[in-house]
């Protein structure tokens, strides 16, 4: 068996050395591991989170463009019809930022859904 036939020193340095190799090994995953987080919690952050925010802001327009046009439907008030046009200029607003957003979508089924989904198209 020649690993018995090590010296001390040499059998210390060939474990010292397995132990830094070992070592290598788990800091290299974990800077790997570290990279996808981040990038997982950067797109989230940036890209995400201001779709998800948008849509709802453009849902909620509708909504309330909705409610302004029923108004002015039931009383015949001009203020319904103002409210309501100007709901649509934020609505409008809200779509540029979404489509300045679906330019960073990865899913393209995503984006051929936004572009038949648009309110200002």
């Amino acid at each position: 068996m020649p690993f018995l036939n090590l010296n001390i020193p040499r059998a210390i340095d060939r474990r010292l050395g397995i132990l830094c190799l070992l070592l290598a090994g788990i800091v290299g995953t974990t800077i790997i591991k570290v990279r996808s987080v981040n990038e997982s919690t950067d797109r989230t952050v940036n890209l995400r989170l201001p779709t998800a925010m948008t849509a709802s802001d453009l849902v909620a327009g509708v909504y309330a463009s909705l409610a302004s046009l029923r108004g002015w439907l039931i009383t015949g008030n001009d203020v319904f019809k103002a409210e309501r046009a100007a709901l649509w200029k934020d609505i409008q607003k809200r779509g540029l930022e979404m489509d300045h957003l679906a330019g960073e979508w990865t899913v393209e089924r995503d984006k051929v859904d936004w572009n038949q989904a648009k309110p200002f198209a």
